[in-house]
């Protein structure tokens, strides 16, 4: 029997997680969530709440089931996944069907793709990342670790994320610019010079927003 598979969040993300965990082919079955604010027992969607994160600190619970992290903040995404890899856990990912993914794309671990997603020939898509709806990864273009791309986001040919960085809907990064880690990208940016790590950035063309003072 395959392992079940354990939500880490049953938040928004958690449910778009489980729903597409629900409809995948092959696909590992569902345990339930854990989530700091829910109550055990409490069914989100069909499934229980399992507990509280504290039972992550159980090698057993965490060797019996296998593991997906839906949480949107980006470093907390990391941080628990990489929990999870250090202690050999199973770790699965969350791709609708309906995407297309080439088969010579490089692809981690703990993924989240919504329907209709797109990741081309020579692309790499780096462990807990999170393409939402009618993303473009082009050809041979890069999204790093624990980054996240709103819906209909598009990566042209060579174009790169850095790890940790947030990409707002409907962005444009055209061809070979990348975008450093942990940058912010606001929706409906057209990104066409290479954005600095931690950079905050918006505009068409996209321009650098300074930050406020304390």
């Amino acid at each position: 029997m395959p392992k079940q598979v354990v939500i880490v969040g049953a938040g928004r993300q958690g449910r778009n997680v489980a729903e597409i965990l629900e409809v995948s082919p092959a696909t590992f079955p569902i345990a339930g969530f854990l989530d700091d604010g829910k109550a055990f027992g409490e069914v989100v969607l069909a499934w229980p709440v399992l507990g509280s994160l504290d039972r992550l600190d159980d090698p057993a619970f965490v060797d019996h089931h296998a593991w997906f992290v839906a949480l949107g903040a980006n470093d907390l995404r990391q941080r628990i996944g990489r929990r999870l890899r250090d202690a050999d856990a199973t770790i699965v990912n969350a791709i609708h069907p309906n995407t297309d993914v080439s088969p010579h794309a490089e692809i981690g671990v703990g993924i989240y793709m919504a329907a209709y997603a797109h990741v081309g020939s020579g692309s790499q898509v780096g462990d807990w990342a999170l393409l939402e709806g009618s993303s473009f990864i082009g050809s041979d273009a890069v999204v790093g670790t624990a980054a996240s791309l709103g819906p209909t986001c598009v990566l042209t040919g060579g174009a790169s994320v850095g790890d940790l960085s947030a990409i707002g809907a409907g962005t444009v990064i055209v061809n070979g610019i990348r975008v450093g880690s942990g940058a912010i990208v606001a929706a409906n940016a057209a990104v066409v010079r290479d954005v600095p790590d931690g950079a905050r950035v918006q505009g068409v063309p996209a321009r650098i927003v300074p930050l406020s003072p304390d």
